[in-house]
């Protein structure tokens, strides 16, 4: 196709030579943009600029890392190898898992990427979606509850 894209990696992590050893092997270094580790505020000013992030795809019981609440705040589609149970996740957190895409495999990553692209609409409720979760369960509405318990337990008026 005549689609060009970029791929912006972090250049940090467990696997960033594993990672870029596959990019040599496959032939994609051109389409690479590495960047340092940076300032979160930074960061979140270049994820203001993509149209799709990806995360982690091994299998742990950590939530995610990486970019993953930023990604949700701004409404990007999240690709993620971590599919939540949704019934334990709203038991240990008391709201719904985020609207991750769930990927397990290469396969799985590119129909997510080509669907995203293919279908506006698509990428649209998506993007929707993510930002929504974001905006009904962190952000401000988490902020109001840590100030509400902080001011239960010190005993503060409003």
């Amino acid at each position: 196709p005549d689609l060009k894209s970029k791929i912006f990696l972090l250049d940090y992590g467990k696997d960033v030579d594993k990672t870029k050893d596959l990019i040599r092997k496959i032939g994609i270094e051109n389409d690479i943009v590495w960047i340092n580790k940076l300032p979160r505020k930074t960061l979140i000013s270049i994820l203001r600029y993509i149209d799709v992030s990806v995360g982690e795809f091994y299998q742990s019981e950590s939530i995610w890392g990486g970019t993953a609440i930023e990604a949700l705040a701004l409404g990007k589609p999240f690709i993620n190898g971590f599919m939540f149970n949704k019934s334990t996740f709203e038991k240990d957190y008391g709201f719904p898992p985020p609207p991750f895409l769930f990927a397990n495999s290469v396969r799985e990553i590119e129909e997510h990427l080509v669907k995203l692209n293919s279908y506006k609409k698509y990428y649209e409720d998506v993007s929707y979606n993510s930002k929504k979760w974001f905006r009904d369960y962190h952000g401000i509405v988490l902020a109001e509850k840590w100030l509400e318990i902080i001011k239960m337990n010190l005993d503060v008026d409003s």
